[in-house]
């Protein structure tokens, strides 16, 4: 009897040291400002709100991003998320056009060398302007003044590529040109408005199928050229100043979903 008291004895004491132990394990962790104490650790708190720094800048990073379907995700948090892309969260999705793959938040509009859209139409402008054609730069003057040219007829060139993957079928144009200085609105079938299709020069881009009379083009394969020209009479116009174009020039293909918008500006023209 004496020896099993003996034993409860110990089996307590042994408890008690350890529960006592742990106590004083939990209360010596001291934690003194800026440091605050969460669970058994201490974090700083720099502006004594009671929150970890480290948690605060955390969130401050995070920007809310909604797309068009409404659904919401947070730049900030590590994952490149729905509506996130390299460009509106380069902090959780990285840049990736250009490697190949058509990836998260990629489309054949901003990332085409990884994207290629199934038909697209990418050109190639030149603007016929005193002594030569002059490469089409937005933003520049071009100016054509006919008795320097030799010629009443200024001309929009272009080389057009299909750089999808599929065929265009039945490819037309559209257009209109405002004498801006007039504010005049030339549409096509205009007398001084010409336009016509033809091959592109080098092989082996130059296999489109051209209607006959160069107004349309029947058959654009993929990674082909075919060659534009628009051409503007100006014998009409006043000879005393310079008129400055602006043609707006739609090329469509309803059988092949495509609609290529182009605006040529600052063209100014002087008939003398």
């Amino acid at each position: 009897m004496k020896k099993k008291n003996i034993l409860a004895m110990f089996i307590f004491t042994a408890f008690a040291v350890l529960f006592i132990s742990g106590c004083a394990k939990q209360q010596g962790i001291v934690c003194n400002a800026p440091y605050i104490k969460v669970g058994n650790d201490c974090c700083l708190d720099q502006n004594f709100n009671g929150v970890c720094d480290a948690k605060e800048s955390t969130e401050q990073e995070k920007t809310q991003v909604e797309g068009e379907t409404g659904v919401k995700s947070f730049c900030g948090n590590g994952i490149c998320e729905l509506n996130e892309t390299g460009d509106n969260c380069p902090k959780d999705c990285t840049r990736l056009c250009g490697n190949g793959v058509c990836g998260f938040g990629e489309s054949c509009e901003t990332c085409p060398v990884d994207c290629p859209c199934a038909v697209s139409i990418s050109p190639v402008i030149k603007l016929k302007v005193d002594y030569d054609r002059a490469d089409y730069v937005i933003g520049n003057i071009y100016q054509f003044h006919e008795e320097i040219a030799k010629s009443d007829t200024a001309s929009i060139y272009m080389d057009l590529e299909n750089s999808g993957n599929n065929d265009i079928k039945n490819m037309t144009v559209s257009y209109s040109c405002t004498d801006t200085a007039t504010n005049i609105t030339y549409k096509i079938g205009s007398q001084i408005l010409k336009h016509e299709f033809y091959q592109y020069e080098e092989t082996p881009y130059s296999d489109a199928v051209i209607a006959n009379d160069g107004l349309s083009v029947l058959s654009l394969p993929a990674k082909r050229k075919v060659s534009f020209q628009l051409d503007i009479n100006i014998a009409s116009l006043d000879n005393k100043n310079y008129h400055p174009f602006s043609c707006h020039i739609t090329f469509s293909s309803t059988e092949s979903g495509l609609k290529k918008e182009l605006e040529i500006n600052n063209y100014w023209l002087k008939n003398e």
